[in-house]
């Protein structure tokens, strides 16, 4: 089982090492194939910008997930804030293609005051915010989040 990191100065180009972290971007879309099942990512302190939101794409097995988490001590805050502007029906984080992951004691919001509310009528309204986590496959545990 190994250990990764990203960070908010890692890069694509990273290797997921510490002297050489991956963006958060790359560590959940793109390292699918590099991250085993019961492998960690730590992501470490502060804020990530998303404003087109993260897909999920690692595949942990059942009793053995990819584990997500702030790296120790230090706090984690997922923001799918748009310059300003709320991302339109774009969720944050998507666990669609992936499976069998642990998102563990992160904050996922959106700090735009823009557009909290919608006047479309409906469960599922065109306009306005997107969720902050969409699960839309098997095996993905939420812990001890913060969602705002």
């Amino acid at each position: 089982m190994a250990t990764w990191i990203a960070s908010p100065t890692g890069t694509p180009d990273g290797d997921g090492s510490t002297a050489s972290p991956w963006d958060l971007t790359t560590a959940l879309e793109d390292k699918a194939d590099t991250v085993d099942p019961g492998d960690t990512i730590y992501v470490r302190g502060g804020t990530y910008t998303v404003p087109d939101g993260i897909d999920v794409n690692l595949v942990g097995e059942e009793g053995n997930p990819v584990i997500i988490k702030p790296y120790p001590g230090e706090s984690v805050t997922i923001d799918g804030n748009r310059d300003g502007e709320a991302v339109k029906l774009i969720n944050i984080l998507r666990f669609g293609d992936g499976e069998y992951v642990r998102l563990q004691g992160c904050r996922i919001t959106n700090s735009s005051t823009e557009e909290r509310i919608t006047d479309a009528e409906g469960s599922n309204p065109t306009t306005g915010r997107g969720t902050a986590i969409d699960v839309q496959t098997n095996g993905i545990e939420i812990i001890n989040n913060i969602i705002d």
